[in-house]
């Protein structure tokens, strides 16, 4: 009897131990839990029955939830885009073990999917000397250590554990970085049972919103790399003294050091020469040490190009580059006839009429005296050299008509005096010849590029078929000579008739440290390559990206990223007012007048030419015409003349 008694003790202490909540417990704590994470799938591990099973998921139908019940880790599968939610049966040893130690189990450890561990009761003896003043039973603390060794719990990931006493306690679980033991944070809410709804929202937010735990990765050396593609100028990530080189680089460090002492975690860096760029399917750079799995963060701010999203993933936007391609426009003269541009069509009529009106008045006065000297064709060519400066001997007798030549000279004085100011105010004036790629491409501008990385890439994967033209009329024939250092680059801008293609931050720093104020007035952009955002990468299914990206976010709210963007990255120099100044006037603005006289010349000695022989031919004609003359005279008949005796 007392053997049988012995028995009963001893199984009423397993079942109380082992199993010390059914599946009305196992349902109300698991959906009231994941109806306030918003979870609309959930898939269940139990250890309860057929029977069972079939209860639960008929209740969890019921809540509106969509179920699936499993008893084997194989069929495991947790997917979509809206939160998700995986119930497990801790009791069932085995088959939890199978379950963390499947070979993706990693990938389901997302921030949209909410793992759920029921566990028995502890028992009290497993307390230990040093935990007394601990909510968490170390027999937990040991058991998921041991489950949790190869599952990246890490800090944006949502696991809880829970097993019930009077009421059901939950434990909200994470570890700083794989290799650390777990930390543990009770949700609760003024110590309320968690299966009131009401009650469980109240402990989720609590838990929610003390995440500095969770901020905390304890001295974590995290693998990191940082790209230096100009080592020759490199001087330290923190050295200010060169904001051209490696700006994406230095300009984000910053940001992730800032990044150090919020989260507590230091750098275990590599350095490599360049982003990354996938050559033949395999990455080179960076982006080879993400494709390797080698490395968590990236020291940089990486472009954001759709093919390194295959081993990477960005943060947020931390920095915009600008490239333009910078030039100063040619003068107006270089471009155009500038003795043509002031004579617009009213101005050619204006002078044609000033010339009738001026000729028809002294024909009449002409006609009215009949005794003035000059003729018709003669007043003509007056008014003709008048209005071209040009002095005629002619001088007519009547005061009247002197005072119409005096009329026509002083007309003649200010249509020149204000050709001769348009001529010199367009000597001065800068064209608007090139608004284009296509004017650029057109025009005989060198052109050349700042040497980077990116620039021969983008370039070259340009859709723009005016890029494309520019690309390869200007820059492919010179290969390697199109792209060099940006100060030498400015340097011809500057100096020469170059076009440049830079990024902004560095032009605009050379501008301002090598041209004058009236060059500075005089420098024009054009945006041939637009240049995707810079972002921060990490490696691809980072579990660490959600944190960094919350805390980057903060440090955009607060300014610190507006701070350190202000530093590195240099502003439009302004034109100021008052600073243009006269420049002097070469045989190239004066090409135009040359060319003219010598059209003039070759026009005048052509009809010289003419006339020449216009004369000699004139000659030719009358002297034969006076021989005929002389040849058609009767001749004297000398028989019918009579002599006087």
């Amino acid at each position: 009897m007392e053997v049988v008694k012995l028995w009963f003790l001893l199984a009423y202490h397993y079942f109380a131990l082992a199993k010390p909540w059914d599946r009305k417990d196992f349902f109300e704590i698991s959906s009231t839990y994941f109806k306030a994470r918003h979870v609309k799938s959930v898939t269940v591990f139990s250890c309860f029955g057929d029977l069972d099973d079939y209860w639960l998921m008929k209740s969890y139908l019921e809540r509106g939830f969509s179920v699936r019940i499993l008893s084997s880790y194989t069929e495991f599968n947790a997917s979509g885009s809206s939160n998700s939610g995986v119930l497990v049966d801790a009791r069932c040893d085995e088959m939890v073990a199978k379950l963390v130690e499947k070979e993706n189990i990693n990938a389901y450890m997302l921030t949209n999917i909410y793992w759920l561990f029921l566990e028995v009761k502890p028992k009290t003896s497993e307390f230990s000397n040093n935990d007394k003043n601990s909510t968490v039973p170390s027999s937990l603390r040991v058991l998921y250590d041991k489950r949790f060794r190869n599952v990246d719990v890490l800090p944006m990931t949502h696991v809880a554990i829970g097993f019930l006493e009077e009421r059901w306690r939950l434990f909200d679980v994470h570890k700083p970085y794989r290799e650390a033991s777990v930390m543990w944070q009770e949700i609760a809410c003024c110590d309320n049972d968690l299966v009131d709804p009401k009650v469980m929202k109240c402990a989720l937010w609590n838990a929610d919103k003390n995440q500095k735990e969770k901020r905390n990765l304890q001295g974590f050396a995290m693998p990191a790399a940082t790209v230096i593609t100009f080592p020759e100028y490199y001087a330290g990530l923190e050295n200010r003294s060169d904001s051209i080189h490696d700006l994406f680089t230095k300009a984000n460090y910053p940001l992730i050091k800032t990044l150090m002492y919020d989260l507590n975690f230091t750098l275990n860096m590599l350095q490599v020469n360049s982003g990354g760029w996938k050559v033949n399917g395999t990455f080179t750079g960076l982006m080879k040490l993400f494709q390797q799995r080698s490395v968590e963060l990236g020291i940089m701010g990486a472009l954001m190009r759709s093919d390194r999203m295959e081993v990477a993933d960005y943060t947020i936007v931390t920095m915009l580059i600008k490239t333009c391609i910078i030039f100063k426009q040619p003068p107006l003269s270089l471009v155009s006839n500038i003795f043509e541009l002031p004579f617009s069509s009213g101005v050619w009529l204006s002078c044609g009429a000033f010339v009738i009106i001026y000729w028809i008045s002294l024909v009449l006065f002409r006609s009215i005296t009949k005794t003035e000297p000059f003729t018709v064709q003669e007043s003509l060519y007056y008014m003709i050299g008048t209005l071209c400066q040009q002095n005629v001997e002619l001088m007519p007798r009547f005061n009247s008509a002197k005072l119409v030549f005096f009329f026509a000279h002083l007309t003649s004085f200010f249509i020149f005096t204000s050709y001769s100011a348009s001529i010199v105010a367009l000597l001065q004036s800068p064209s608007r010849a090139i608004n284009s790629v296509a004017d650029l491409t057109d025009s005989p501008i060198k052109v050349g590029a700042m040497d980077t990385t990116y620039a021969y890439v983008y370039f070259n994967e340009s859709k723009d078929p005016e890029v494309k033209k520019l690309f390869l009329k200007k820059m492919k024939p010179f290969g390697e000579k199109a792209f060099t250092e940006p100060d030498v680059g400015m340097k011809r801008v500057r100096d020469e008739f170059y076009a440049f293609s830079a990024e902004v931050n560095a032009a605009y720093l050379l501008i301002k440290e090598t041209f004058t104020p009236q060059d500075v007035c005089k420098v024009h952009e054009l945006e041939a390559i637009k240049l995707p955002p810079f972002s921060i990468p990490m490696l691809k299914g980072s579990k660490y990206r959600e944190l960094f990206r919350q805390r980057l976010i903060w440090q955009q709210e607060v300014g610190i990223n507006r701070r350190y963007n202000l530093m590195w990255i240099s502003q439009k120099p302004t034109c100021e007012s008052g600073t243009a100044t006269f420049t002097s006037v070469g045989l190239n603005e004066l090409r135009y007048a040359y060319i003219f006289m010598v059209v003039g010349f070759g026009v005048a000695f052509t009809l010289l030419a003419w006339e020449i022989t216009w004369n000699k031919q004139r000659s030719k004609w009358l002297a034969k015409a006076k021989i005929k003359q002389l040849k058609q005279k009767p001749k004297i008949d000398k028989t019918n003349f009579t002599f006087l005796q």
